[in-house]
């Protein structure tokens, strides 16, 4: 299953680096050209920089990461600043999580995923149903 996945990603870094031209990447080339003209500390920062344009699509990409901030402060600025910000964490005691005797949450990340995105269901929904008051919009966000 890792290999498909890795097939898959795969393919969508071969589609990109031979589209390029249908990304439009050539509007990126005074990006480039003011790169390799900077200095900063006497180094020359041009090497740095990625000269491979992925699309906004690619999840993970810092176009995808930047249109999802987008998106968030579109939505903050139709329905005002938000009125509660809640953070929720894995616990690696939940019951659910340490029903195998003589092992450990790091034995099974699959199952600490599953618990943690039922609970966070479980937490949306109660949110959902105004436990905090009437609802507008939520935006939630997983880190890893």
């Amino acid at each position: 299953m890792v290999d498909a996945w890795a097939n898959c990603e795969q393919r969508k870094l071969n589609w990109a680096r031979t589209h390029q031209h249908t990304l439009r990447s050539e509007l990126y080339q005074v990006l480039q050209d003011a790169a390799v003209h900077d200095r900063h500390d006497g180094e020359d920062i041009g090497p740095l920089g990625c000269k491979l344009i992925l699309l906004s699509s690619y999840v993970g990409s810092p176009r995808f990461m930047t249109q999802l901030f987008q998106d968030t402060m579109a939505i903050c600025k139709h329905f005002h600043k938000p009125d509660l910000f809640l953070t929720m964490t894995a616990n690696s005691k939940w019951p659910e999580i340490i029903y195998f005797p003589g092992q450990t949450a790091t034995d099974h990340p699959d199952i600490v995923s599953q618990v943690f995105e039922q609970k966070k269901k479980a937490l949306l929904k109660l949110i959902d149903n105004g436990f905090f008051g009437t609802t507008v919009a939520h935006i939630h966000t997983i880190e890893f």
